[in-house]
């Protein structure tokens, strides 16, 4: 009954569980381990029934040794009853041995366990920290994907803008070339316009050339004349004149008025154009410059 009581008492073995091959096999030591102690249990149950008979017998054995005086026979009893409690303690010594060597296991496969799961925690933090980067990865390219497409908007504004300038400025070209033909063809009748009036400023001076020539001619035959001609004797007290000769010495004085006046402006006016032909005659004969009008 007693051992019957001691196997119901037993622990239970703990549920199967999915566990690594590793805990499988120490989960099957602690197993082994278990039913060692059960069986320790029942062998320390039997030892102490052993016991308690052997007692019982010895009391026997004694009461009828003193009784009878059978000493030997209670002693070879005795001798026969403590071999039973040496195998006991013996397989005790055992299963001490194996337990303790059951719990060393235990305790290396608990180690090697907290190592693989502090490894296990070095890896997930090593994956957190390569999500982490792969974030900021990811963040970075994003950023550098939004600032190429900020740079290209304004490469293309860029673009447009010069291509507007490219238009503008051949448009200005082009605008600055006809100006110039247009210059260059005003400067040309210009140039024309004033060749032709040189030209007939010229005629016109050597005509006035002439005419003055032909008149300092005269003018010197005058003097020439008025100078040889010997002083008229004193006139007689004139008479008192008539009124025909009094218009004609008037009209003698007028025309030699004139005649002196005439000479003057034609002088004068040979000063002119003799300092307007040497201002246009200096330097290269380029004819006189003028302020030129361009039209447009």
């Amino acid at each position: 009954s007693r051992v019957r009581q001691a196997l119901f008492l037993a622990p239970s073995p703990p549920p199967k569980v999915k566990a690594t091959k590793d805990e499988g096999v120490a989960r099957g030591r602690c197993e082994e381990a278990g039913r060692l102690r059960c069986e320790a249990v029942v062998l320390h149950l039997a030892l102490a029934q052993l016991e308690s008979e052997a007692i019982e017998e010895a009391v026997l054995v004694a009461g009828a040794a003193a009784a009878t005086g059978a000493k030997v026979e209670a002693a070879a009893s005795a001798a026969a009853l403590t071999a039973p409690e040496t195998k006991a303690e013996v397989a005790e010594r055992e299963l001490a041995v194996e337990i303790a060597q059951l719990e060393g296991e235990i305790a290396d496969l608990t180690d090697r366990r907290e190592a693989a799961t502090a490894a296990a925690a070095a890896a997930m933090e090593k994956q957190r920290q390569s999500e982490a980067l792969t974030l900021e990865l990811r963040a970075k390219q994003e950023a550098l994907l939004e600032g190429g497409i900020a740079m290209r908007a304004e490469a293309e504004t860029l673009r447009v803008k010069y291509a507007a300038a490219q238009r503008e400025l051949e448009e200005t070209a082009l605008a600055y070339m006809q100006h110039k033909d247009e210059a260059n063809r005003m400067l040309a009748d210009e140039r024309s316009k004033l060749e032709h009036e040189r030209s007939t400023q010229l005629a016109q001076l050597a005509t006035q050339r002439s005419s003055l020539a032909h008149l300092k001619r005269e003018l010197d035959e005058q003097r020439g004349a008025f100078a040889n001609k010997p002083p008229p004797p004193p006139p007689p007290p004139p008479p008192s004149p008539s009124p025909q000769q009094l218009q004609q010495s008037q009209q003698q004085q007028q025309s030699q008025q004139q005649s002196q006046q005439h000479y003057q402006q034609h002088h004068h006016h040979q000063q002119q154009h003799q300092q307007h032909w040497n201002h246009g005659h200096d330097g290269n004969h380029a004819p006189p410059s003028r302020p030129t009008q361009l039209r447009g």
